[in-house]
């Protein structure tokens, strides 16, 4: 995979795409950062982001070089406000606060630093994640110092890997806009200019909501333009035209937050004649041979988990059936290579993104479809990165 060596080697994936970006499309607008090298103290960082003019609040992020594989909400991430505005809370009757001082506070903000500086030795090595620590992981990351951006609603967004200008989207009111209730939705495009809600019977019942307020903000004409970005974005020299993307960003205002690989783009050699019967919202990502592929299936481990139900786990090519908000335990599984995730409401958190990058084959349904079947089930799928056709089999021996 291409990308930037030098930049992302200084100053890990996430900043140094960024960067990259910045310099060679100053049309895309992102907050104004400055990024601590790894030989850099905290106090030299800080004064280059006071003489750089960054405003509080400030957002201090990882910048790690395996977030290019991946890694999306595994690395710590800190929001801090400025002194006076701590200290007032201090001194309001009733508010116990942190930062009695500037002193103190200063103190604390070079801890929260050094933590996220840090964090590979906390998450790797006292197996705060399961799996493999990254080859490419040192005892150090860098940090990101921007300002935080006070878009009243954020999202993310992929570029489907196996079909041509179709992005999927997932977004949510921001909590600058300081809502009691919660507003998320989804968006799809298909054709790379309209965007659609998403929506079917089992739609949450914010939709009507998002609807309401879409127009108040000129949000579809705001997810257009940000569409627009990944194309721009996927055809500089130093990134790879063959993967398909992830964007974060912000509406009102519009800011680029991320860019970081999603999967390599594959295109099927047939076409399926018909969908599965069983499809409700119907998103896959992923294609298989023209005769499908059989999945052994893993279902509900994160119910087992919690409630000390021994796992059922296998060595056979296995899909992993679960909710959404659950999957990151697809890490306790031997041989992951497929999921079915139901009540798809919010399809690019990062537990599931990342779930969804580590499979060959994702299904993201807003139906109850995955409970259909149980553990120790055979299925066989075929997907044509458009449409699937599912079917339970039987199987007494593995292949």
């Amino acid at each position: 995979m291409k990308y930037p060596e030098q930049l992302v080697k200084k100053y890990g994936a996430k900043a140094g795409l960024l960067i990259y970006a910045a310099q060679h499309l100053p049309n895309i607008p992102q907050a104004r950062m400055v990024v601590k090298t790894l030989e850099e103290n905290v106090e030299s960082f800080l004064a280059r982001a006071d003489a750089a003019n960054i405003s509080w609040p400030r957002i201090f992020r990882s910048s790690a070089i395996c977030e290019l594989d991946g890694y999306e909400g595994t690395f710590p991430t800190k929001v801090i406000l400025d002194f006076e505005t701590e200290h007032a809370k201090v001194t309001n009757p009733g508010y116990c606060g942190r930062y009695a001082s500037k002193k103190i506070f200063d103190r604390e903000l070079k801890l929260s630093i050094e933590y996220i500086e840090n964090s590979p030795s906390i998450i790797f090595e006292e197996d705060f994640l399961n799996g493999p620590k990254p080859k490419n992981l040192g005892s150090k990351i860098n940090v990101i110092c921007a300002e935080k951006i006070p878009s009243y609603f954020t999202g993310t967004y992929i570029a489907h890997p196996n079909q041509d200008n179709v992005y999927l989207f997932s977004t949510s009111i921001s909590r600058s806009m300081k809502s009691d209730n919660p507003i998320n939705s989804n968006f799809i495009s298909t054709n790379g200019k309209d965007v659609k809600i998403y929506e079917n019977e089992w739609y949450n019942f914010s939709a009507p909501l998002f609807k309401k307020i879409s127009k108040k903000y000129n949000l579809f004409e705001q997810l257009k333009t940000v569409m627009s970005w990944h194309d721009q974005i996927n055809s500089l020299p130093e990134l790879d035209s063959n993967w398909a993307y992830q964007i974060e960003f912000g509406l009102s205002p519009l800011c680029l937050f991320q860019v970081r690989p999603f999967k390599k783009k594959e295109k099927a050699n047939f076409k399926l004649k018909k969908k599965s019967k069983l499809d409700q919202g119907l998103i896959v990502i992923g294609v298989t041979p023209p005769e499908g592929i059989d999945y052994r299936v893993v279902a509900n481990v994160g119910f087992n988990l919690k409630y000390g139900i021994e796992l059922d786990l296998t060595e056979d090519p296995t899909v992993y059936c679960e909710k959404m908000r659950s999957a990151w335990h697809f890490n306790e599984l031997k041989n992951h290579k497929a999921n079915i995730f139901e009540h798809s409401l919010g399809f690019l958190a990062h537990d599931d993104i990342r779930a969804m990058r580590a499979a060959k084959l994702n299904i993201l349904l807003m139906s109850d479809f995955s409970n259909m079947f149980k553990t120790g089930d055979w299925v066989n799928i075929k997907s044509d990165g458009i449409d699937y056709v599912i079917k339970q089999i039987k199987k007494t021996e593995n292949k």
